[in-house]
C-alpha cells in the first residue's frame, strides 16, 4: 500500500468540495479544510506536528461552534445545542 502524499481533494456527488486535506509520507499535515454539500465551510484546522492540531467547526450559517487546540475543546458556542444540526461528517 502507498503512503499519501500532496494535497488529496474529495468531492460531494453534487460536484462541490467535501474535503481538502494535505499529506506527507502517509500522515496528514498543514492545513485541512471540510465543506457542506452546498460549498460552504464546515471545519478548518492545521496539523501543527506528529500529534498537535487545531481546529475550528461552523454551522451552515457561519457560525463558529467550537474550537480544539491539541485533542481539548478551547471554545464552545453558548447556543452549540441548538445551533448543531447533527448533519453527518460523511
Amino acid at each position: 500500500m502507498t503512503e499519501k502524499n500532496g494535497t488529496v481533494t474529495t468531492y460531494w456527488k453534487n460536484g462541490k468540495v467535501r474535503h481538502i486535506e494535505n499529506w506527507k509520507d502517509g500522515i496528514e499535515v498543514g492545513e485541512f479544510y471540510s465543506y457542506y454539500s452546498s460549498g460552504k465551510i464546515r471545519q478548518k484546522g492545521e496539523w501543527t506536528g506528529k500529534n498537535g492540531h487545531w481546529c475550528e467547526c461552523f454551522t451552515e450559517d457561519g457560525i463558529l461552534l467550537y474550537r480544539m487546540e491539541n485533542g481539548k475543546e478551547v471554545f464552545e458556542h453558548e447556543n452549540i445545542e441548538e445551533l448543531d444540526t447533527g448533519a453527518p461528517y460523511e
